[in-house]
């Protein structure tokens, strides 16, 4: 551990090393630093995740209680929590040996070969149906949230209307105001049976085999939730284009294209809006940019 890290980054590593019971002081790199969490790789064995406040804390505490229950049923690999404890600060961390493979980039799906790819959706489809299958009061017991679409989007369209609206051009805020309209108006898209969501099947946590595209493991269950199956495939939508999202999508049983093809690009359009509005709380009009550009309708 070096000591001269900052006070937070000490704090974590005196967690590490006592969860590992080292007799020496661990070999920690940083392996990523988002919003609400930081990662590190450990003695190039195990990888740590902690919380960095509450919102995500109780996320991850759902995930602790989660995961040993789904690993069992799951048809590829997830985290093994060996360890699960709290800082010295009180914010949760877990700790699991790291899980091999490459993450699934679209250049990387691109590079597979065509019976490359169609194994990798049979497997990707094969994990899904598996989180589907959970019991959901099995879930809801463990903590796991459940979305209300309708009153999450109908939040979000008020927020930009208040928020972000005014800062955009008439053409965009308008585009944007008739993709929440659109979609909050249409009772049918609410008529669905809910299912356990890992929610956030991005192209950071889907580990893979380099040369073969097998999936070798799945990472951050911090945002699991139970709702509309439609949402879980807007990741891919985004990552790998709509054809990709649609294959997945057969595989699973879906048989209505056209209003999946809408829904799609509306929850890639809200989650663009989501980060524009992220952006113009922090004053960074970069990511407002990239956000709405990211917004706008999936890649056919």
């Amino acid at each position: 551990m070096d000591r001269s890290w900052p006070a937070d980054e000490e704090v974590r590593a005196h967690a590490i090393e006592t969860a590992l019971a080292s007799p020496r002081p661990a070999r920690i790199t940083a392996l990523g630093h988002r919003s609400d969490s930081v990662t590190y790789l450990v003695n190039e064995r195990f990888v740590f995740r902690f919380a960095k406040e509450a919102r995500p804390a109780a996320a991850l505490q759902v995930e602790t209680r989660l995961l040993p229950e789904l690993a069992p049923r799951l048809p590829a690999p997830v985290p093994e929590l060996r360890f699960v404890g709290q800082t010295s600060t009180g914010l949760p961390y877990v700790g699991y040996p790291q899980l091999t493979g490459e993450f699934l980039t679209a250049d990387r799906f691109s590079t597979l070969d065509a019976d490359a790819r169609l194994r990798l959706l049979d497997e990707l489809a094969a994990f899904i149906a598996a989180l589907r299958d959970t019991d959901l009061e099995m879930a809801r017991g463990l903590g796991v949230p459940e979305l209300d679409f309708p009153a999450v989007f109908r939040a979000d369209r008020a927020r930009f209307q208040a928020e972000l609206a005014a800062a955009l051009s008439a053409a965009d805020a308008e585009r944007i105001d008739r993709q929440f309209a659109s979609y909050l108006s249409d009772a049918a898209n609410f008529a669905y049976e809910p299912v356990l969501l890992h929610n956030a099947l991005s192209v950071d946590h889907i580990l893979c085999d380099p040369l073969t595209g097998a999936i070798r493991g799945v990472l951050d269950f911090g945002a699991v939730a139970i709702g509309d199956p439609d949402y879980e495939l807007r990741h891919v939508a985004r990552a790998f284009g709509l054809s990709v999202a649609l294959e997945l999508a057969i595989r699973l049983g879906h048989h209505d294209r056209s209003r999946l093809v809408d829904k799609l690009d509306f929850f890639v359009a809200a989650d663009g809006v989501r980060l524009a509005m992220r952006g113009h709380e922090r004053g960074d009009q970069d990511l407002v940019r990239a956000a709405l550009s990211s917004s706008r309708a999936v890649s056919r």
